[in-house]
């Protein structure tokens, strides 16, 4: 669900894996333009939507 929300926004493409069956998510940042504000960015909206969906958990919606 958070994977799906996060991907939802354009802004950000992560994807998934499983280590030591953890699952995680990830986010490759491969491009010679990427600057730190675009990670800043982009862990501001992962923190944005854990933000959200906890308080929908914490609302019993």
């Amino acid at each position: 669900m958070l994977l799906d929300r996060i991907n939802s926004t354009g802004s950000v493409y992560m994807n998934h894996t499983i280590v030591d069956g953890v699952y995680m998510l990830r986010c490759a940042v491969r491009s010679t333009l990427t600057e730190e504000l675009h990670v800043v960015a982009a862990w501001k909206l992962i923190k944005e939507e854990v933000d959200a969906l906890t308080k929908r958990v914490e609302s019993g919606v």
